[in-house]
C-alpha cells in the first residue's frame, strides 16, 4: 500500500512511524526544509517540501498513485482544499481529513469529507467521563 501524509505536525509524524512500520510505503508532503531532527529518514519514506501552490505539490508527490491520502497538516483549510483535490479529481480511495475546529470539521462533513477532529474527540472523550462520573 502506499499512503500520501500531508503535514509536517505530530500525528503526521506519528502516522508516518506507524504505517511505515507495518510495511507500507509512505510519501509525505510538508514544509520542512531541513529534515535532521525529524522521523522521516526511512527507505520508505519518501519526503517532498510545500512549495506553495497545493495543486502542484499534490502532483508532485504522486497523489494519482496512492491508495490513501491523510491530510494532516496544521491548517484546516489546506487540508479541507487538499482532502477534496485528492476524492473529487484524483479520486483517491482513501481520504481522511484532519480538522481541529469543531465548527469546521461538523461543516466538511456535511460536504461528504471523511473528517477526523481530534478537539471534538477530546470533547467527547471528557464528556463520557463526566456522564460516568
Amino acid at each position: 500500500m502506499r499512503y500520501l501524509i500531508m503535514g509536517s505536525g505530530d500525528i503526521a509524524r506519528h502516522l508516518t512511524d506507524a504505517i511505515n512500520l507495518k510495511g507500507s510505503m509512505v510519501i509525505v508532503l510538508n514544509d520542512y526544509r531541513d529534515l535532521k531532527n525529524h522521523s522521516f529518514h526511512n527507505a520508505n519514506v519518501i519526503h517532498n517540501v510545500y512549495t506553495g501552490c497545493l495543486m502542484e505539490d499534490l502532483q508532485r508527490a504522486k497523489i494519482a498513485t496512492v491508495d490513501g491520502f491523510l491530510a494532516c497538516s496544521d491548517d484546516d483549510n489546506r487540508n479541507a482544499m487538499a482532502a477534496q483535490i485528492a476524492t473529487q479529481i484524483f479520486h483517491v480511495p482513501l481520504v481522511i481529513c484532519h480538522i481541529g475546529n469543531g465548527l469546521k470539521a461538523t461543516a466538511y462533513k456535511e460536504m461528504g469529507l471523511d473528517v477526523v477532529s481530534s478537539t471534538v474527540m477530546v470533547a467527547d472523550n471528557i464528556f463520557l467521563r463526566l456522564e460516568k462520573s
